[in-house]
């Protein structure tokens, strides 16, 4: 598709705002120079009131400056530490420095320090301190002492220790005897704090000193009384052998302890058994049982009986009564020998029970007495064991008292040194205060700064009124509404260098000028979205009736006839016709006379011939009702033109002030709307797309109407190069002379 170097053209996938900014995106290069000479203006009356600011001020209202240093060192931490030392501030300290001299800039500018500098003689003499007195020579000390605080300023210099502090006012003989004076007064109560502080110190120190020498006598005499009261050569020796004997009576009680258990366990063990009947059949038990002679005597038997039943097996086989004989005499003395062994067993047992009762009870009995013995000999260990603590606080407590006496005699003797050494005050005066300088107005300074204040506003005021300006003044515009694309840009008639007379058929009777083209580009647009989906209708409306919709119908509807296509313009604003007038025909009958049945389309339609197009006028609009565009008429006449055209035009009147537009969304193929640049708002438009939008008629685009190139914008370049470049193609082979009186017509344009 051709592009129009005058329109830029939208890209169908382009994405869009999902609902329209109330605030307009600015490009601030292009509202700059916009307003390039407002800004010039504003430079100049900037610099011509910073001048005048300049010279009254410097002329009524001057202010001079004085300054003073002053010192701050780290403090003397060890009164024997050299000078350099004291005034060395390593980094452990820094941070606590500088918080002290934090402190001391908020303590100048206090009210005792200026209230005692205004009671100087050397203050009141001053010019500066007589411009406080009334006419009954009432000094305001109050209102002084603040004009003080206000033009009094220290605060430390980055990177070191020193503290600058100046003072600012209108008589520049006075600033410095009345710095000097302040600086006085605050290193006398610097050095009055100092002194006192140094004096609470000593105080302090002397207090704990004797409190310590008087606790170390009560602590010799403790000691002594508990030298007197016990027998501090064996209290050790006392302690020692406690110690060894109770470890004895523990170990003691630890074997009784588990003799005591074995005991108590087959104590339990024997009572169990007898409890339940059970013989305890253990192998001593056996073993005992077996050597008594009952026992051993029916087992000789049984060996004997077993002897013989072997001879008798040898002689008489397995089956011999003998045999069975020797095997029951076998059988008796072997449950005889059970009998008696269980009995014996029994006895036994019994017996063992009473020897496990009487051993437990010796065990418990012999360990109830250790117990009370081990007693004993704790209690004996505990009390050698406090005497001994007893006496070793007492000697740490006269250890401490000792170690506290010599320390306060340290520092008492610290503060003696310290206090007599000259460099022991933290703040002191480096230089003294300068001769007053002027540093108010200072002439860059004033005259910058107005031309930036002034230059500021009147740009924000710019940036601010562009920002809320809501009308549609450039493409860019059309990008913030919603589901809104840009099709074509037709400048303004102003804009044309060929100053046409009137833009009414401009594309034939200018067919090479910028607007022309525009319109050819705006065809091209159009006749592709239209052929593309095959649409035949176009309904062309506006949102208001200044938004030049009709004059875009007829020079579209030229544009088309022109490149040979078949078109027919419909004039349906039966409020404001127009097409009769721009076109030149007559205006009934036509539409009116065909939707009232009263007359048929070939005998109305006007038939122009250069170019070729036809145009269906308006008709008679008395008595017309808007209904009549919804009728089946218009239905049957929309579908015999589009058999008839290519393509066909519908003017109407805006969509906004009337319904036409409406009614007939439902029965066109396409609609395109026409916006009038710097008259129609974002908000008006948007809400006309919303009006449009959901009907049969598909939205194509958006024509931005009467578009002006401002200074700085784009249009204007563009506009340029498109006469620059045709008065260079129509120079081509003309003599020089002609193409050098071209060039310097379009210099001039």
């Amino acid at each position: 598709m051709p592009v129009n170097p005058l329109s830029p053209t939208s890209q169908t996938g382009t994405a869009r705002p999902a609902q329209a900014s109330k605030l307009t995106p600015l490009d601030p290069i292009r509202v700059l120079r916009q307003h390039t000479l407002i800004l010039l203006f504003s430079v100049i009356v900037s610099l011509v009131v910073g001048v005048v600011g300049w010279f009254l001020l410097d002329r009524y209202s001057p202010r001079y400056t004085s300054e003073v240093q002053l010192t701050v060192s780290g403090g003397i931490t060890n009164p024997y530490q050299g000078v350099q030392d004291a005034m060395g501030v390593n980094q452990t300290r820094l941070d606590l420095l500088e918080v002290f001299m934090q402190n001391q800039t908020i303590r100048l500018r206090s009210d005792g320090v200026l209230n005692d500098a205004l009671k100087r003689d050397d203050v009141r003499r001053t010019r500066w301190f007589k411009s406080f007195t009334d006419r009954n020579d009432n000094v305001d000390i109050v209102l002084a002492r603040k004009s003080l605080q206000r033009n009094l300023r220290a605060g430390q210099i980055i990177g070191s220790t020193l503290i600058r502090v100046s003072l600012t006012g209108p008589y520049p003989e006075d600033l410095k005897t009345i710095l000097n004076t302040i600086v006085s007064v605050y290193l006398n109560k610097v050095r009055l704090e100092t002194s006192s502080n140094s004096d609470n110190v000593r105080l302090m120190w002397v207090r704990e000193r004797d409190r310590a020498e008087e606790e170390l006598l009560q602590v010799q005499e403790q000691l002594r009384q508990f030298t007197a009261q016990n027998d501090l050569p064996n209290l050790e020796s006392q302690n020692n052998e406690a110690s060894i004997t109770y470890r004895v009576l523990a170990d003691q009680s630890a074997n009784l302890e588990v003799a005591l258990q074995h005991a108590r366990n087959t104590y339990q063990r024997l009572l169990d058994a007898q409890s339940t009947g059970r013989v305890d059949r253990t192998p001593e038990s056996l073993a005992m049982v077996e050597a008594d002679p009952a026992i051993s005597s029916r087992e000789e038997r049984l060996r004997s009986l077993r002897e013989h039943r072997e001879v008798l097996l040898a002689r008489f086989g397995e089956k011999h009564r003998s045999i069975r004989d020797v095997d029951l005499q076998a059988l008796a003395t072997e449950q005889e020998k059970n009998r008696e062994t269980d009995r014996l067993l029994r006895e036994r047992q019994a017996v063992q029970l009473e020897m496990s009762k009487k051993s437990l009870d010796a065990y418990t009995s012999q360990l109830a007495g250790l117990q009370v013995k081990m007693d004993e000999a704790r209690i004996q260990m505990r009390d050698l064991n406090d005497k001994l603590l007893k006496y070793s606080q007492i000697q740490v407590q006269a250890e401490t008292a000792t170690l506290q006496i010599a320390k306060a005699k340290e520092q008492l003797e610290s503060i003696r040194i310290q206090s007599d050494r000259p460099d022991n005050a933290r703040i002191r005066k480096s230089l003294d205060a300068t001769d007053a300088e002027k540093t108010f107005p200072q002439p860059i300074l004033v005259i910058c700064g107005t031309m930036v204040l002034l230059c500021g506003c009147v740009t924000g005021v710019i940036f601010v009124k562009e920002v809320l300006d809501q009308r549609i003044k450039s493409p860019a515009d059309i990008r913030l509404l919603p589901a809104a694309e840009l099709i074509g840009v037709i400048p303004d008639a102003a804009e044309d260098p060929d100053n046409p007379a009137s833009i009414e058929r401009i594309v034939t009777t200018n067919p090479k000028g910028m607007i022309a083209e525009s319109y050819r580009g705006l065809r091209t647009s159009l006749q592709n979205r239209m052929d593309r989906h095959g649409y035949k209708s176009l309904l062309v409306v506006g949102a208001q009736s200044q938004s030049g919709s009709s004059v875009v119908t007829s020079n579209l509807g030229l544009s088309l006839a022109t490149n040979g296509r078949r078109a027919l313009i419909i004039d349906a604003n039966f409020r404001k016709p127009a097409q009769h007038n721009l076109l030149n025909t007559v205006k009934e009958p036509g539409l009116a006379e065909i939707l009232n049945g009263t007359s048929q389309f070939e005998q109305v339609v006007v038939h122009l011939e250069n170019p070729v197009l036809d145009v269906l006028p308006v008709g008679s609009t008395a008595g017309w009702e808007p209904e009549l565009l919804d009728s089946p008429k218009f239905q049957e006449l929309r579908a015999y033109v589009e058999q008839q055209y290519d393509i066909i035009l519908i003017d109407v009147a805006p969509a906004l002030l009337t319904s036409e537009s409406t009614l007939l969304t439902k029965h066109v193929d396409a609609v395109v709307v026409v916006v009038r640049a710097m008259s129609d708002m974002r908000g008006m438009v948007g809400r006309l797309l919303r009006q449009i939008g959901g009907q049969r008629a598909e939205l194509i685009g958006l024509i931005l109407n009467g578009v002006r190139s401002s200074a700085g914008g784009y249009f204007r370049k563009n506009y340029q190069d498109f006469y620059r470049y045709r008065t260079n193609s129509e120079t081509i082979g003309k003599p020089l002379q002609d193409r050098a009186d071209s060039l310097e017509q379009l210099s001039k344009t």
